[in-house]
């Protein structure tokens, strides 16, 4: 009989234990940053790359542009620079859905414990910023993206990943507007 008391005891030991358990999760979608601060104060956020795409037309005609690429995807444009090519919207908040599309399509975030993702329960605070940098005979169209959600946790934050399909919606939207012309 100690002998498996002192077995269960042990084990029940080993599930406690900080990461040795069997009914703990894995961090949900990324690093927790503080809710205070914003994503380009954060490491780990300006460690993710832009997605590029060229576009074979001048840098200042795809530039003309993104601002109605940003409109049709939702998302207002609120800051500019066409000495450097810049624009985007480096804070604002979506909930559930941003234009025509589900958050969670945009970006992953952690899973609901009621289910579904928290990217399309809680809002998403986003950084959303294109440049267009001109080559020898086209222009390359970068775009970053970055958001968090609140974890509910002390007013902490968790960084989500996004799924690219922003970045090449802004890029498709741009090229539409290029054949429309």
């Amino acid at each position: 009989m100690r002998v498996i008391l002192l077995g269960g005891l042990l084990l029940v030991g080993a599930c406690a234990s900080p990461g040795g358990g069997a009914g703990e999760s894995a961090p949900a979608a990324g690093p927790r940053v503080p809710g205070d601060r914003w994503l380009a104060e954060t490491p780990d956020a300006r460690a993710e790359t832009a997605v590029s795409e060229v576009i074979p037309v001048a840098a200042d005609e795809v530039y003309a542009l993104l601002d109605e690429a940003y409109a049709s995807l939702g998302i207002e444009v609120a800051s500019a620079s066409a000495g450097e090519r810049k624009m985007g919207n480096t804070y604002f908040t979506a909930t559930r859905r941003l234009g025509p599309r589900l958050v969670s399509e945009y970006v992953r975030c952690a899973d609901n414990p009621l289910g579904g993702s928290m990217a399309d329960t809680k809002p998403v605070r986003f950084s959303v910023l294109s440049t267009v940098t001109p080559l020898a005979e086209s222009s390359r169209l970068s775009t970053r993206v970055q958001a968090s959600t609140a974890t509910g946790e002390r007013g902490g934050a968790l960084l989500c990943t996004s799924t690219g399909l922003l970045e090449a919606g802004i890029a498709r939207e741009v090229k539409l507007r290029l054949v429309q012309r």
